[in-house]
């Protein structure tokens, strides 16, 4: 039995950004554990992947081809959408083999009925974390009654099999860095850390849009610190990988676990960079130094509303109060910060606006002379079926229930859209003046 597994190109067309695909070395490892003859590769590191995908078809000639789709789209208000890179790969699979098709990753969990209704070259889905699902299906043989976590056809009926437990953060596979070398993903990025570490799966904070839950859990599982800076000091002294970027959808939380992670760190003297997504709530100035000197070089934050109403609609639990202390500390610390805001939110007033512009302009204050403002990302805000939100308006008929959620769909206002624009520019126009050293322009710009 011979096994294709294959990373979808998901990149931005004509990006040269790549990240090593973790998710799909871990599953090449649970192949390899299990004595399969398989080839895995990575189509975003091919000029011309959809070539390289087909003499790859040719060649092996696979009774399995398994595909890792990992984006739906790039959001940022980017209307680009990533489905085409499934369909062209489970068109080509069928086309130019007999092999059974299975597809999973964290865009084809988000709706895996919709995919597999949509794409009927699907056989077999993998809904959520794939090793245990995909070590049951080869153990199988590849019959999937009966293994948690798997849509699939009979007849002319989906079945989506019952959801099963997690698997334990001490049993995750190791990285297959023999047949998924970190070494292509070198001299790529321009912005973009290529090696992404786990650090922890799940999330508890039920942020009203989000489907991160759906993908990792519900609950938080966290990683041993030691295992973590393992695999990182490995990656550095056997690969040459200076700079990381951790995974989780919050990386200081739970605060405790973050600064076991740092302590080990510094324990070790890895001379190493990383970068996370950090929650306000959990940020003090201590940890940001002690992060810093362990080789911190970007912090993200996506609180995501930059007025009090959007954080409540948004269901953060957070207020003004906790960003503005948060990003406090982040300037003053003078590494580089990047934030994420969502503008043209439902119910935004014009005192809302008001609110928001006044906000940005007093963060950007906040960074303007220590230099280190990353950016500050606007965006609308993209939804997705079943969350919170999205069920919200539907039911207020602001969005229409009949919406294909597989293809990008971003509320607007539309009469509010300007916004985004102005803020953006402004944003961009005081970092350039700011890392110039500019001060003639910087009391004329910051007025609402």
């Amino acid at each position: 039995m011979t096994i294709l597994l294959i990373q979808l190109p998901t990149s931005h067309l004509g990006s040269n950004e790549i990240v090593y695909p973790v998710g799909l070395s871990r599953l090449s490892s649970v192949l390899k554990t299990r004595g399969a003859y398989f080839t895995a590769m990575d189509l975003n590191l091919y000029k011309d992947p959809w070539d390289t995908f087909k003499q790859a078809l040719i060649n092996t000639r696979p009774s399995a081809v398994g595909l890792s789709f990992r984006n739906l789209d790039p959001l940022g208000n980017n209307l680009t959408s990533y489905l085409s890179s499934l369909e062209i790969g489970a068109k080509l699979t069928k086309s130019l083999s007999n092999a059974l098709l299975i597809v999973g990753g964290p865009a084809f969990s988000l709706m895996p009925r919709q995919f597999m209704e949509k794409f009927l070259e699907i056989d077999i889905g993998i809904v959520g974390e794939g090793e245990l699902a995909l070590a049951k299906l080869v153990e199988s043989q590849w019959n999937p009654m009966g293994v948690p976590n798997v849509i699939y056809r009979s007849g002319d009926k989906l079945l989506l099999n019952r959801s099963g437990p997690h698997i334990s953060m001490k049993e995750i596979p190791s990285l297959d860095l023999t047949n998924l070398s970190p070494l292509g993903y070198l001299g790529h990025n321009s912005y973009v850390a290529p090696m992404g570490i786990e650090g922890k799966r799940g999330c508890d904070l039920n942020c009203g849009y989000c489907v991160y839950p759906r993908i990792g859990g519900f609950r938080v599982r966290v990683r041993s610190p030691n295992l973590i800076v393992d695999e990182m000091e490995l990656l550095n002294k056997e690969y040459g990988i200076n700079l990381f970027h951790f995974t989780d959808p919050v990386l200081n939380k739970p605060t405790e676990h973050f600064e076991e992670i740092v302590r080990e760190i510094l324990k070790r003297r890895l001379k190493v960079g990383w970068t996370g997504f950090f929650r306000e709530d959990h940020v003090s100035e201590s940890q940001i130094e002690m992060a810093k000197e362990a080789g911190l070089v970007t912090i993200y934050f996506s609180a995501d509303g930059a007025y009090s109403k959007a954080l409540k609609l948004l269901n953060k639990h957070l207020t003004s109060e906790l960003l503005t202390r948060a990003y406090t500390f982040a300037a003053r610390s003078k590494i580089l910060t990047v934030y994420h805001f969502f503008l043209d939110l439902p119910f935004e007033t014009e005192e809302d606006r008001e609110e928001m512009k006044n906000f940005i302009y007093k963060l950007v204050e906040l960074h303007y002379p220590n230099k280190n403002l990353g950016g500050i990302v606007f965006s609308r805000i993209r939804l997705y079926p079943n969350t919170p939100l999205t069920t919200f308006l539907i039911r207020k008929n602001l969005v229409p229930s009949h919406i294909n959620f597989l293809y990008p769909y971003y509320f607007s206002n539309h009469d509010n859209s300007y916004l985004m624009y102005e803020l953006d520019s402004f944003t961009k126009q005081m970092s350039i003046f700011s890392l110039m050293g500019i001060d003639g322009v910087r009391n004329e710009n910051l007025s609402p």
